[in-house]
């Protein structure tokens, strides 16, 4: 079918993700390339994969960065549109051009290496963290020039500088991946850290970042704030959401679907550019693929699973509320780990990792205890929950407590500076209580 072929080919001149990658289908021969492709992205709705070979690229080894402050979100679209141009044409080979909106640099701009004009922005700043790369430093600097000079006529906060120190670059880039745990530590206790990832035509850009912060704006979040790939028109956006009341369910819900009809209908661009589908967008599959490719992505979910029981909902599902139900709790009451976004940052570093819990799973496990305590306190009938939740304390005694090393390494990775030993500690202390008792 013409016209569905060109339908696909269409979706993945930006980035998608949002359902199975179907340009498997349009782009390979050979069946084991078509199921191969398929499978990546799959989220284990298909199968697993059990062992993986890694394609690298080349690195240029002459870089220089800018960290290019605008005074307006229409203008910071612009200067994208501009760089994707050069890009394009080959004219500069152009990295990375990071986009960070006012309330993600407020979260930075204390971070090591930031300049000094970041605290005094005002709230229509907005930055590119622009990378421009060369095979030689004449080439590099010739590309430096070119960017510098497509975007001085632009509204900027401050004139352009390019930096080819590498403590300078490095310390940009930490920066850039701090901004989701350091803005999600500073959300209000209780709540949770909800990220998007969404793409929209790069012609388009400008006016879509204006859209999306007033949507954002309109339903109240003022904490939101809106960063990532803007040369692939890749936007993330971060907001707290609470999910204690059904006024603040219902809220979430009808933000979420506004974001839909933006993203996919006024826009046509991707409700997942690189992040998985998973549930919460899963409901949202068909309105973005449309329902004749959507059934061929049931077809294909049926031929690997016939019997629906790989990860069922994920990518695929009957329900159009899924993405309001069986919501997770974050629940606060512990002032040592309520800043905590289980990021997993601090995974990499606990001695236990491979033994027993990490140090996120020590924050989880301690916080299902919270909830289930809490849960006791609102049921007449207590037998059944406090039975669960000692078996709950049980499980964690050893697999949570008696085998954390206490070291603090977890600290050294943690964006928000978490110690879970600190944590362990005062559970050991609150034990030993217990026991004199």
């Amino acid at each position: 079918n013409q016209s569905l072929v060109n339908t696909i080919k269409q979706k993945y001149r930006i980035k998608n993700t949002t359902g199975y990658s179907l340009r498997a289908l349009v782009e390979f021969d050979d069946i084991v390339d078509v199921i191969s492709h398929l499978m990546i992205g799959s989220e284990g709705t298909l199968g697993f994969i059990s062992h993986i070979t890694h394609k690298t690229v080349a690195v240029s080894p002459f870089k220089s960065v800018s960290l290019i402050v605008l005074n307006s979100l229409a203008d910071a679209g612009i200067a994208v549109q501009r760089l994707k141009s050069i890009q394009t044409k080959q004219q500069a080979l152009i990295g990375a051009a990071e986009l960070i909106d006012y309330l993600a640099l407020k979260a930075i701009c204390n971070e090591p290496g930031m300049p000094k004009s970041l605290q005094t922005l005002t709230c229509d700043s907005v930055a590119l963290l622009v990378q421009v790369e060369a095979n030689g430093f004449d080439q590099l600097m010739q590309s430096v020039h070119l960017v510098s000079e497509q975007l001085a006529n632009l509204d900027l906060a401050s004139p352009i500088q390019f930096s080819q120190d590498k403590l300078q670059i490095q310390q940009y880039w930490q920066m850039r991946k701090a901004i989701f745990p350091a803005v999600g530590a500073n959300r209000p206790a209780g709540t949770t850290a909800l990220i998007e990832d969404v793409a929209f035509p790069i012609d388009r850009l400008p006016e879509a970042l204006v859209d999306l912060h007033s949507l954002l704006t309109r339903y109240e979040y003022s904490d939101a704030v809106i960063y990532g790939h803007a040369l692939d028109g890749n936007l993330h956006f971060i907001f707290s959401q609470a999910f204690a009341t059904q006024q603040q369910i219902n809220r979430y819900e009808a933000f979420m679907r506004d974001v839909v009809n933006l993203v996919v209908d006024k826009y046509q661009g991707s409700l997942k550019a690189e992040h998985g589908t998973g549930r919460n967008m899963a409901p949202f599959v068909e309105q973005e693929w449309g329902p004749l490719l959507y059934d061929v992505m049931k077809r294909i979910k049926s031929l690997f699973d016939e019997r629906g029981i790989l990860n069922p909902d994920v990518m695929i599902t009957k329900d159009q509320r899924l993405f309001v139900k069986n919501i997770k709790p974050l629940i606060a009451g512990n002032e040592l780990i309520d800043k905590c976004i289980e990021c997993g940052f601090c995974e990499r570093q606990c001695p236990s990792k491979n033994i027993t819990f990490t140090p996120r799973q020590r924050i989880v496990g301690h916080r299902e205890i919270m909830a289930q305590e809490h849960n006791l306190l609102s049921v007449d009938d207590k037998t059944a929950l406090f039975k669960k939740l000692k078996s709950t304390q049980q499980t964690y005694e050893y697999q949570g407590i008696d085998t954390c090393a206490g070291c603090g390494l977890c600290e050294t990775s943690c964006p928000v500076g978490i110690n879970t030993g600190d944590l362990i500690r005062q559970q050991r202390k609150l034990q030993h209580k217990s026991s004199l008792i």
